[in-house]
C-alpha cells in the first residue's frame, strides 16, 4: 500500500483491533517530497480516493488512527520518536 500513498515504505499495525498506517517519505525524492508537502499543507493523505487525517513526525506520516480507542496514546507514542 505504500505505493498508493506515494511513500518509499509503509507498514500497517493493528492496535486495539483497528489498523493504522505509518509511511516513510524520502524527502530527497522529488515525487515523494511533492506528496509530503501536499499532505503537510492539507492535513490528510488521500489513498485510492479516500482521505485520511494525517499526523506528521519528520519524514513519517501516520494515518487511520482517528477512530482508534487508543488514539491519544498512539499519537503521543508516534510524536515521541
Amino acid at each position: 500500500m505504500h505505493q498508493a500513498a506515494r511513500a518509499s515504505k509503509g507498514i500497517a499495525l493493528k492496535i486495539d483491533g483497528r489498523q493504522i498506517g505509518i509511511y516513510r517519505y524520502d524527502l530527497d525524492n522529488k515525487t515523494q517530497l511533492e506528496s509530503y508537502i501536499k499532505i503537510k499543507k492539507n492535513g490528510f493523505l488521500t489513498i485510492l480516493g479516500r482521505k485520511f487525517p494525517a499526523k506528521i513526525n519528520g519524514s513519517l506520516i501516520m494515518i487511520d488512527h482517528e477512530k482508534n480507542a487508543q488514539k491519544d496514546k498512539i499519537i503521543e507514542a508516534f510524536l515521541s520518536f
